[in-house]
């Protein structure tokens, strides 16, 4: 990022072709892979070219133990593939017989450096663990305040200004990439759980509680990083873009306008993908918008996927697998007939004709020669016993079945419900007054009465377009209505006191109502204060 790059529709695959990946394929791909550790490793320790011994003593340090007809071998075969470059070593010769011998010093060519590069980017990236970083959050909002002070300069300086926007873009990327990893890894345990059911279970709560915490901060880090952009897109961020892209050209040769013009379409279009994630388009929502409504279906999703893994435990019984396991023995019965009694055991449908109750009824079939493919018109009557015509059905022999009670459970689910119930309708009321307020005006919250005065601002912010204007918002399921009117510039934050902590942000003016209470008439217009 410190330096211009080229542009996607300009890169044209380098002579050889990608030959430098070859070794991947090839059947030692372990061993020229640990020798072309060995190169990076001396890279980072600014060591330019290595000598077949050098290679071969780091190698047996690494627990490897290479031949040496091998080794030089491999070291050839890499520098056909253009990994590594040769040339002549004659920096230990004495005779005129060790002059005519060839020795080789190998070091990385410009191709072999970008393809190893390339791979430690793969296994990086591949092996670090997703993550919702709200530090991240707060460190691009305190890099957007830092830019933001700067270009309200008159004279702004530029050093500054190119660190901030490099900062940022480098932690923008790694909140984009880690929080994408994060997803598809609860997005595959929610699809495909663990074998390790244990330790998915041992740790639900921490991830149930981490998305829930990621889904607040992400809430109050939009509004204010929403805010910042404006203002400083207001202030004048290309000043500092031409900025950025002329330091990305300083150690060039001769830079031409063709490179200054990509290298500041690069940043414009760095800036306006930050836009697009936090403010969104008309058209289409913001990513973080997107972000937070993955974040909360993932967490019924999962407790949908602990119930399904505890009812697998009590009953030990899995009905998809008993699917796929009837499917196996289906494909392998070997003929037809083999496929029919199968599905007759496994599903026990066979035909009518299988209630012979009665010594007469069977000596009638074998008589007339009936079989289960005789048609009905054509076959003798089939003779039931009078209790089964009388009632319907017919009580098999023996103690009667012991039914299990389930009444207390279904009285403490009832209890649940109940309570649950109860504590929604009373963060209702304390919240949707119909009245406006400011956040600093709250009285102590309870913790469900947070929850939903979290809900109803991020459903608020996420339609500001500019500070102070008012914007009406509903809750999810429609019931209530949030009018909100952001506060003014400079406006002292305001604190709410909680259950579980303390909540400070923006002195928000909101107007909660309850559509479904009876005095919720004529007030859904009215302007609310809120503050979270």
């Amino acid at each position: 990022m410190n330096q211009a790059e080229p542009q996607r529709d300009d890169l044209e695959c380098p002579p050889g072709g990608y030959q430098t990946f070859h070794h991947l394929a090839a059947p030692k791909v372990d061993f020229y892979r640990a020798i072309l550790r060995v190169f990076g490793q001396a890279k980072e320790h600014f060591e330019i070219s290595l000598r077949p011994a050098e290679v071969a003593d780091r190698l047996v340090n690494g627990s490897a133990l290479p031949d040496v007809e091998e080794l030089s071998l491999a070291l050839e075969q890499l520098h056909k593939w253009g990994n590594l470059d040769a040339s002549q070593d004659n920096s230990e010769v004495q005779t005129v017989e060790e002059f005519k011998r060839p020795r080789f010093l190998y070091q990385f060519t410009m191709a072999g450096e970008a393809t190893e590069q390339a791979l430690t980017a793969f296994d990086l990236h591949f092996l670090r663990p997703g993550e919702l970083q709200t530090t991240a959050l707060r460190s691009i909002q305190e890099t957007l305040d830092e830019l933001q002070r700067l270009l309200a300069n008159g004279d702004l300086d530029t050093a500054k200004a190119v660190r901030a926007l490099r900062e940022l873009a480098d932690r923008f990327h790694q909140l984009v990439t880690r929080a994408q990893s994060f997803m598809r890894t609860v997005q595959r345990s929610i699809d495909a759980p663990s074998s390790e059911l244990d330790l998915f279970l041992q740790h639900k709560e921490a991830l149930l509680s981490y998305l829930e915490r990621f889904v607040g901060e992400l809430v109050l880090a939009t509004f204010r990083v929403s805010t910042s952009l404006r203002h400083i897109e207001a202030g004048g961020i290309d000043r500092a873009l031409d900025a950025a892209a002329e330091a990305d050209l300083v150690d060039a040769l001769q830079p031409d306008e063709r490179q200054r013009a990509a290298a500041r379409e690069q940043w414009q279009l760095r800036w306006q993908g930050l836009r697009r994630w936090f403010l969104g388009e008309l058209e289409a929502p913001s990513q973080a918008e997107i972000l937070r409504g993955r974040a909360r279906a993932a967490i019924p999703a999962l407790l949908e996927t602990v119930r399904r893994l505890n009812d697998q435990r009590a009953s030990r019984t899995d009905r998809a697998t008993d699917f796929i396991t009837l499917a196996r023995w289906f494909a392998a019965c070997p003929a037809n007939d083999d496929l029919h009694r199968l599905w007759r055991a496994a599903f026990g449908l066979t035909p009518a004709r299988h209630l012979r109750v009665n010594e007469d009824t069977l000596a009638a079939w074998e008589s007339e020669g009936a079989n289960s493919r005789t048609s009905w018109t054509e076959a003798p009557p089939f003779y039931l016993t009078p209790r089964l015509r009388a009632v319907g059905r017919s009580t098999p022999r023996g103690p009667v079945r012991a039914v299990i009670d389930r009444s207390a459970e279904r009285a403490r689910l009832a209890q649940l419900a109940t309570e649950e119930e109860e504590l929604a309708a009373a963060a209702r009321r304390t919240l949707a007054t119909g009245q406006p307020r400011r956040l600093s005006a709250l009285p102590v919250l309870k913790e469900r009465e947070l929850d939903l005065l979290l809900d109803l601002l991020g459903e608020a912010n996420a339609s500001v377009s500019k500070p102070g204007e008012s914007v009406e918002a509903t809750s999810e399921d429609g019931s209530l209505v949030i009018v909100l009117e952001t506060p003014a510039t400079g406006t002292p934050l305001a604190t709410v006191e909680t259950e579980v902590g303390t909540l400070r942000g923006p002195d928000f003016l909101v107007t909660i109502t309850d559509l479904n209470a009876p005095a919720a008439t004529d007030v859904v217009g009215q302007t609310v204060a809120l503050s979270a």
